[in-house]
Parts: C-alpha cells; sequence; structure tokens
C-alpha cells in the first residue's frame, strides 16, 4: 500500500488517549478554538441544567492548556447549576490533533454542528493543515470529498463592502458575537465578574463593561 494510500486509510490524527474519568475546577478551564459560529449556546446549556449531571458523559479536556475540547456546554450547564467541579477526562495529544477531533466528535454527536459550521471547519483545516487529503478532511469535518475539494479549490471569500478588508470584516464580526455572548452571559451568570466574561467570550474588560453599562440603560449591547 502506498504511502498516500495509508494516510487515506485512518483518521488524519492519532488515537485519542483519554485518561481516567476525574473532577476538575470549572475555573480552570476555557474555550479552545472552535467552529461554531455563536461559541456559546446558553438555551442549550440551561436545558442541559435540567439533566442530571451523572447522565451526562464527562467533557474531554485537553491536557497542560486545559481547553474544552468536547463539552462546553456540559460545562456551562454546571455553572448555572452553581457547581464549582465537573467531571472530566483529559486528552493527550497537540492542540492541532485537538482541534480535529473535537471537530469530528461535534460533526457527528451531540448538539452537532451546523453545515455552515462544518464548511467553516473544513476551510480552517485546508489552512492550517493543506497536506491532508479530501477524504481525510472530509471524513473529520462529516462532509462529503467532493465538497472538501470544491472548498480546497475556491478562493478566499470577498469582503461585502466594497473596498473592505475581508480579515477586518472578520474582526468586526467577530467582535459582534463575543458582545452578545457577554450580554446573554450576563444575563444567565449576573454575579461573573467583567474579568471572567471577557476572557471566556474574548473581549477586552473595557468592552465587557461597556456592553454591561448598555445592558443596565436597556439598550442594545452593539454599538450604533
Amino acid at each position: 500500500m502506498s504511502n498516500k494510500a495509508q494516510r487515506r486509510a485512518g483518521p488524519p490524527f492519532a488515537e485519542p488517549k483519554l485518561g481516567k474519568e476525574i473532577l476538575v475546577k470549572i475555573s480552570s478551564l476555557r474555550l479552545g478554538n472552535s467552529p461554531r459560529l455563536v461559541r456559546e449556546d446558553l438555551e442549550y446549556a440551561r436545558a442541559l441544567a435540567e439533566v442530571d449531571a451523572q447522565l451526562l458523559p464527562p467533557v474531554v479536556v485537553l491536557e497542560g492548556a486545559m481547553t474544552v475540547v468536547d463539552g462546553w456546554e456540559r460545562v456551562l450547564a454546571a455553572q448555572i447549576r452553581g457547581e464549582k467541579e465537573i467531571r472530566a477526562r483529559m486528552l493527550q495529544a497537540s492542540e492541532e490533533d485537538a482541534y480535529l477531533i473535537g471537530v469530528h466528535t461535534n460533526a457527528t454527536h451531540g448538539k452537532r454542528l451546523s453545515l455552515a459550521e462544518r464548511l467553516r471547519a473544513a476551510r480552517h483545516v485546508l489552512e492550517s493543515r493543506p497536506e491532508l487529503s479530501d477524504q481525510a478532511i472530509a471524513g473529520v469535518c462529516a462532509l462529503s470529498t467532493r465538497t472538501v475539494a470544491k472548498q480546497r479549490k475556491a478562493p478566499a471569500l470577498p469582503s461585502v463592502a466594497s473596498g473592505a478588508d475581508p480579515k477586518s470584516r472578520k474582526r468586526r464580526l467577530s467582535t459582534r458575537v463575543a458582545r452578545e455572548e457577554a450580554a446573554g452571559r450576563m444575563g444567565v451568570f449576573p454575579d461573573d465578574s467583567n474579568r471572567k466574561i471577557a476572557r471566556e467570550v474574548g473581549l477586552s474588560e473595557k468592552t465587557v463593561r461597556d456592553v454591561r453599562k448598555r445592558i443596565r440603560r436597556g439598550e442594545s449591547p452593539l454599538p450604533e
């Protein structure tokens, strides 16, 4: 069998090495790189909070980095219940493999990734791991090989605004989503500090303070 055939025969990441189930402090966990368009689904987390925690699988956490590879909404649900610790299994892998494992897991079970999110994940993998075959990436992202091939050939997405920098537009969209997530967190976790919320949603404390002031005034968390 050729090297190319061998590469396509299995997943493009090492077999996940998961440790035994342990309890970890929720305050030590953080959300890593995620393909989701909305990083935190608080409505889904509220629904999970009504389920017996023992019936939910443990979250998967990347050892060392302490980023949640699978189960961020379960972490939020535990916070809603007022818990300080959560059941977890530590994953021994590189950050690159952890991303692939997280995408593959979330594309095939639980709150599954939408088509747009799977396409976004495929574009990310194509940029970060271009040496992987279309078939391998399709297997990770739950897409067809033909779809991945089209994504590989597709040019970078143009900006909607004429003359605007696509990277700047992406940052503006990311900030908009993060502001909305910050506002949602304030409603569910009103006692969380600005620093904690800033860390969780990827904003500066100054921006989170602005969101909080807007909410208190009954305004939108987004600037006009």
